[in-house]
């Protein structure tokens, strides 16, 4: 067995090691060539006001992220990306031709996500409109309105490309009805910016994205490239963003019984150089009550980072399981519980090698499957807890302690992203609490001289496309302790998951779906337990000699969610988004912790803005055995984006 898996490790390190190699040597920024054609390709969409508007719109929906609101490429999200958002004030930019910026923006490229199939053709080319102002408000000249430097645009433009416009009638009118829907959609930035941001950090090579992206993207009047500071300054920055959340929690049977948590989570952003960042991320929570939400937030998310730093919040029940932190006995419960504290999530810091590595080291977020990384955060969870075995119930790793390489590879019109790590890793509890045979990832200190290595591989297998990722993820460690009778214990961990996003016009609306499947396998081996209590066990597992008993060590656990929101409706109903999830925990039988169950989740989320939103949703728990509680939830759920 131990010959086995160092045969596995040796052979996986060695093909990390020469993908490494490859990538750092051979890759480097290239230029974007655009195919010959494109470059004669002409803009159909006539430069007047209301196109220009309309292309405001759409970039102000879109593009300022990165590009920022006057297009200088210092949105919020342009120090984390490698290699920086184009200028589109600059006169290189604005040298290209309206047909090579229209395949760029339907193409995209590395950060840059593929607009196809968010935009048609005649937004596009609003889009591109708009942006030929940009260059005219960059110039040191005092406009006397911008009507007037929209105006002096459109006609030097139409009088160079007169002969070449297509006459249209209609444009006037067609590109009205764009502003018209424009105006719905920009209101709901939310829904088109998170597919933007998701699918930046998904293309980028950062955790840093990451971060941003799960834990919001904030204070957008924040000017991270003010050109009037030197260079050496403009890295220089600070950024302070998070969110914040209140939780309610009500008996979905009685409704004689609830819980309140109140919690907010900073996030600290450091750019001390041109490549190197630096984040972390913090939970301040309090709350109090009968009972409490697995919830991806502050009163139960990530229990296994938060536990790393700070005391163990108490043993409380929720969404019909027991939740219990990995160290503590899951046999007690308390009718009442208060809590209050501050924990580190994560802190680390990344350094960009190159467009295709980047390197980070500390505490940093897992990228073992979905929730880690895309889900944790609440304004990105579209309901108010965590999947089962996730969040407070844990059973998988949601940080690491070490050292990760991540990036992405193009292949022809496709992409592949990767991340490998090697960590502390999850330790065994191997003592006669109840949790004998549990996993637990508050590794902080290594309890054996061996390292966990792990990673992830996505592929986006839609031709210049990202609405669909498919990922392979898994991990394999020693978690016992040295010098003791379990120091030899193997775990594998290894799951696959599937995330799609789009936008279909048919039902004026987005539909999005994730879904993860995972199995935890350690050996199987004796552990401690009084007879007593273990009597279920079949006798070959027992040894009433020395008090131990054995068992199959498995635990199973899958989720699928859907998320349907009409993001073109012209009434109130734009800001509702229709939320469904079934989940499913499966532990070992005989394990003395097992709280095996299923569950259905049905919600709505109501979007006050683009990272506000209330949630309300109803659970039902369908138990697998004795030790599972059957209880429903009322769950809901206030959430703000710093």
């Amino acid at each position: 067995m131990k010959k086995e898996i160092n045969s596995i490790r040796y052979q996986v390190l060695s093909i990390a090691f020469i993908i490494f190699y490859f990538l750092f040597f051979t890759c480097a920024s290239q230029p974007w060539l655009v195919p010959q054609g494109w470059s004669v390709k002409r803009n159909p969409t006539p430069l007047g006001s209301v196109s220009v508007q309309a292309g405001k719109n759409i970039y102000r929906a879109n593009c300022i992220i990165c590009h920022g609101e006057g297009g200088k490429g210092n949105g919020t999200l342009a120090l984390s990306l490698n290699p920086r958002p184009a200028d589109h004030t600059s006169k290189k930019f604005q040298q290209q031709k309206d047909g090579e910026l229209f395949y760029k923006i339907i193409t995209g490229r590395n950060a840059m996500p593929s607009f196809k199939q968010v935009l048609s053709e005649n937004e596009i080319w609003s889009v591109i409109n708009f942006i030929r102002t940009l260059e005219v408000k960059a110039k040191p000249v005092s406009p006397k309105s911008t009507a007037t430097a929209t105006a002096t645009v459109a006609a030097s433009v139409q009088s160079n490309q007169q002969k070449n416009i297509f006459k249209d009638t209609s444009s006037e009118k067609q590109a009205a009805s764009v502003v018209k829907r424009l105006d719905t959609l920009s209101i709901h930035q939310e829904n088109i910016s998170q597919t933007v941001i998701l699918q930046k950090r998904i293309a980028d090579t950062s955790s840093f994205v990451s971060a941003i992206a799960s834990d919001t993207i904030a204070i957008d009047s924040l000017t991270l490239n003010n050109p009037n500071e030197d260079s050496k300054e403009e890295r220089r920055k600070f950024l302070l963003s998070g969110s914040a959340n209140l939780d309610i929690n009500i008996d979905g049977r009685k409704f004689n019984s609830a819980g309140i948590a109140v919690g907010f989570m900073p996030v600290i952003l450091w750019k001390p150089s041109k490549n190197l960042f630096f984040e972390s991320h913090f939970h301040i929570m309090a709350g109090s009550g009968t009972s409490q939400s697995n919830t991806s937030s502050s009163s139960g998310s990530m229990s296994g980072m938060l536990m790393r730093i700070g005391t163990p919040p108490p043993t409380v029940q929720h969404s019909g399981m027991n939740s219990t932190p990995a160290v503590t006995s899951s046999t007690s419960t308390s009718s009442t519980i208060s809590m209050a504290s501050i924990m580190l999530a994560y802190a680390d810091l990344v350094y960009f090698i190159n467009p295709y590595v980047t390197l980070t080291g500390g505490i940093f977020l897992s990228p073992f499957g979905l929730y880690p990384e895309r889900l944790h955060a609440p304004w990105l969870n579209r309901l108010p807890d965590a999947p089962a075995g996730m969040g407070n119930e844990q059973v998988l790793p949601e940080t690491e302690l070490g050292v990760q390489f991540r990036g992405g590879i193009p292949i022809g019109k496709t992409k592949l992203v990767y991340a490998t790590y090697i960590s502390n890793g999850p330790f065994l509890v191997d003592d006669t609490s109840g949790n004998a045979g549990k996993l637990s990832f508050n590794n902080l200190v290594d309890n054996n001289k061996n390292k966990a290595l792990g990673g992830r591989i996505g592929f986006f297998p839609l031709p210049n496309n990202r609405s669909l990722e498919i990922g392979f993820f898994g991990q394999r460690a020693r978690v016992g302790q040295d010098a003791t009778p379990h120091a030899g214990v193997q775990a594998l961990l290894y799951g696959s998951d599937i995330s799609f996003h789009h936008y279909f016009r048919f039902i004026k609306g987005t539909i999005d779906m994730k879904g993860q499947h995972c199995k935890v396998s350690l050996d199987k081996v004796y552990y401690k337990a009084n007879p007593m209590e273990v009597i279920n066990v079949p006798a070959e597992d027992v040894n009433l000699k020395d008090s131990t008993y054995r068992f199959n060590n498995v635990t199973e656990l899958y989720f699928i969610m859907m998320s349907y929101r009409p993001t073109a409706s012209e009434h109130f109903l734009k800001n509702v988004e229709y939320n469904f999830r079934y989940d499913y925990l499966k532990e070992p039988a005989f394990a003395r912790w097992n709280i095996s169950a299923s569950r259905l989740t049905m919600g709505i989320t109501y979007w006050l803005e683009s990272r506000s939103a209330m949630k309300l949703a109803y659970q039902i728990s369908m138990p697998q055995n004795i030790f599972s509680k059957n209880q429903n939830m009322l769950m809901l759920q206030w959430v703000i984006g710093l």
